[in-house]
């Protein structure tokens, strides 16, 4: 009966840990919903934070939401930023003191879906100048 018991528990510990975690064809572990909230109950920095919501008065020109960018076509569906929580308090530092002069940062990228890098990787002609889904890109990671 104990090690019933304890075969149950092993097998329910490892269902759970691949509901919340899975490879896509690339073999990159990608975070579900819930896998990325408890994430950021550990660590709070993990957290996505939407800069223009923090930073008002930042410009953003998020190319990809358009069609003018290297791929010719829109690859998000809304032109909006998003960064871990402690980038974007330095960006806020950074707007800042560029302010103070007279100038203020402006924004082409932030967090990228994984889902567009992959397909980057796909449509790209030259792979030299788009990351490898393998790995993913420090854009996947906010």
């Amino acid at each position: 009966m104990r090690n019933s018991l304890l075969i149950f528990c092993f097998l329910l510990v490892g269902f759970s840990v691949y509901s919340q975690q899975t490879n896509n064809p690339f073999g990159l572990a990608i975070q579900d919903r819930e896998a990325y909230k408890a994430a950021i109950v550990q660590n709070a920095e993990n957290t996505l934070v939407e800069i223009k919501k923090e930073i008002p008065n930042i410009v953003l020109d998020i190319r990809y939401a358009t069609s003018n960018n290297f791929m010719k076509q829109v690859m998000y569906q809304q032109a909006r930023a998003f960064a871990r929580k402690p980038v974007v308090e330095q960006l806020k530092n950074v707007q800042k003191v560029l302010n103070k002069e007279g100038y203020g940062l402006k924004i082409f990228d932030a967090y990228r879906p994984y889902a567009v890098t992959i397909l980057f990787y796909e449509k790209a002609s030259d792979k030299r100048f788009v990351a490898n889904p393998n790995k993913g890109s420090r854009h996947n990671r906010g």
